[in-house]
Formats: structure tokens, C-alpha cells, sequence
């Protein structure tokens, strides 16, 4: 998801969508995830090395036959859970009214409503902070809707741009220095690349819960990487293809926890400006895309309803019930 230190606070605009949906979440108002491809090469463990959470034997043959180009979603009813960004036009106000706060998930949603502006929109030297030139970049495919996510994202911004580039640089590398500030999926992920296996479960068991919507979306990503070393000498294409449906179907789960998912989120506007995908809400953005890209609709919808009712149960979960 993300490389150096300190890139995990960069918004990947380039490949948001293919991660989000299939290999990987995500947030403007949450934390975006990027392509397998883009993150370090995760290091084979030593023979033998992975604990017994992480040891499974291979899923047995489904039918991966019926695709269809969307997704149709049962609804589900709201479960209490921390301020989200719904409805909310400034960004910075969110920040200063969660990053004083005891709870670390209320601090995790003012670290999210900084990623959303920072470094996206961070001015060069001697500049003014302004939208124009991403905007410049843009192609003429889908211009004008991408054109306008940017500004809507840029209006939400403005307080924060508002403050000089040294103030938000300072703050950014503030933000950095706290672990409790990173999504807990992506420390999950972060410490499976690096071999501290013993360090993912507790990761896990945090982020797969009913109060954290955004921290249940941070795990995507992790269950390819899971499958891929539960079998690392020679990966199984079933254990792997059923792993993607449950990475697609994270978000669909948060956003049912309560994660605004609505056409208006900062999650849908930076698909929309980053991808090009303007149709529809956040979530049949990516449902769209991960079933273009071969994930089998019917094992999402079976994924999302397993993993739905564990969290609602309050069952104490790991990477078991993550990817069984």
C-alpha cells in the first residue's frame, strides 16, 4: 500500500480504484490503498516460518462462471459508529474537531480528513495552493466531471490550504510519528511485508470491528497477501481468486457499518478525479471495476454477508475469519 516512510499519508490518485476494489481499500475520508504492484515485494518467509493462524490448506473449487458488470446490494441496517465525514464541507474542521481526542479512531478520522487534502493539493514553493494544476493534467476523457470532483475536493480542503506549505509539511510529518494515526489494516499489511507475523493479528482483531468502519476497509489487500503465503511455493489460483472477493468485499462491509460511501463522499470524488469513475456512489464504483477486472460477483455477496454478521455478532476475529 504504501512504500517509504511517510508515503503511507500520500493518497495514491493513480491507481486507487484497481486496489480499492480488488487487491487493496482505502479513503480519502478513509485511507486509500494502492496496488499490490506499487508496495514493496513482500519477502518469502523461511520454510515453515508462518504461525498456525496463517497455515490453511487450499479452498475447495468454486464456480467462478457467473460474472455479471454490477453488483446488486441487499440493504442493511446502521450500527453506531464514530463521526464519519458525511455531509461535512471542511475538512480542517473535522481535523480540529477529533485530533485532540483520547479515542485513537477519533484521532484516525482527523488523520483522514488531512490525507484527503495533503499532499494532494499541497502548494509548491513560493505558490498558492489551487486545483488548476491537476486539472491541467487531466485527459479529455470524462475532463469536465473529473474537472469538477477537483474542485468540490479542493472547496473541502480550502481551510486547510489556507495555512502556509511549512505548517502543513511540519504537521504531515507530526501525523507520521504516531502509529496509532495508521489505519490498523494497513499496519497489518505493512508488518506481513515485513515478516512480523506474530505482529498481525492483534492488527487484525482491531480492525474488524463493528465501531471502526474505516479500519474494516483498511484490511483490503491483506487477504491476497494471506493467501499467497499460506501457499508460497506454489500459489493456489482458487485460494487466491476467493481471497479478492473478500479484499472487494471490505468495503462494501464498511460501508454498511457506516462509512459514507454516498456519490458526494470524498471517497466517490476521488475516484471520480483520479480514475475517471463518476457513476453511481463510491461503492458501485468499485463493485463495477472489480468485476470488470474477474472477480466473481456471486463470492463478494457470499463474502460480505460471512463477514458482515461476525462483526455485528461482536465475534473477536483474526486472520482465520478473515480468509478461511
Amino acid at each position: 500500500m504504501l512504500s517509504a516512510a511517510g508515503a503511507r499519508w500520500r493518497p495514491n490518485w493513480r491507481s486507487t480504484a484497481a486496489a480499492l476494489a480488488v487487491a487493496g481499500v482505502l479513503a480519502g475520508s478513509w485511507t486509500w490503498m494502492v496496488a499490490p504492484s506499487e508496495r514493496p515485494a513482500m519477502a518469502q518467509p523461511p520454510f515453515a516460518r508462518p504461525t498456525t493462524a496463517l497455515q490453511f490448506t487450499a479452498a475447495p473449487p468454486h464456480d467462478v462462471a457467473s460474472r455479471r458488470a454490477s453488483v446488486m446490494r441487499d440493504p442493511a441496517p446502521t450500527v453506531r459508529v464514530p463521526e464519519t465525514f458525511a455531509g461535512t464541507p471542511d475538512m480542517k474542521q473535522v481535523f480540529d474537531g477529533h485530533i485532540g481526542s483520547v479515542d485513537p479512531r477519533q484521532r484516525r478520522i482527523a488523520a483522514r480528513a488531512f490525507d484527503a487534502c495533503v499532499p494532494a493539493f499541497l502548494p509548491g514553493r513560493g505558490e498558492s495552493a489551487s486545483p488548476e494544476p491537476l486539472i491541467r493534467t487531466l485527459p479529455p476523457d470524462r475532463r469536465v466531471e473529473r474537472e469538477v470532483a477537483y474542485r468540490l475536493l479542493y472547496v473541502r480542503c480550502a481551510s486547510f490550504l489556507r495555512e502556509s506549505r511549512e505548517w502543513l509539511m511540519g504537521l504531515q510529518e507530526e501525523l507520521q510519528v504516531d502509529p496509532e494515526l495508521q489505519e490498523p489494516g494497513l499496519r497489518a499489511q505493512d508488518q506481513l511485508i515485513a515478516g512480523r507475523y506474530e505482529r498481525i493479528e492483534p492488527l487484525v482483531s482491531r480492525a474488524l470491528s463493528s465501531d471502526d468502519p474505516a479500519g474494516v476497509a483498511s484490511l483490503a489487500g491483506l487477504a491476497v497477501r494471506l493467501a499467497m503465503l499460506r501457499n508460497a511455493e506454489s500459489p493456489d489460483p482458487d485460494l487466491i481468486q476467493r481471497a479478492r472477493a473478500v479484499d472487494t468485499a471490505l468495503p462494501w462491509v464498511a460501508c454498511d457499518l457506516g462509512l459514507d460511501c454516498g456519490a458526494n463522499s470524498i471517497g466517490a470524488l476521488q475516484l471520480c478525479a483520479a480514475q475517471g469513475m463518476c457513476d453511481g456512489d463510491m461503492l458501485s464504483r468499485l463493485m463495477n471495476q472489480a468485476v470488470a477486472d474477474g472477480v466473481d460477483d456471486a463470492e463478494v455477496r457470499a463474502q460480505h454477508a460471512r463477514l458482515l454478521s461476525l462483526i455485528r455478532n461482536g465475534s473477536v476475529m483474526g486472520t482465520a475469519d478473515l480468509l478461511p
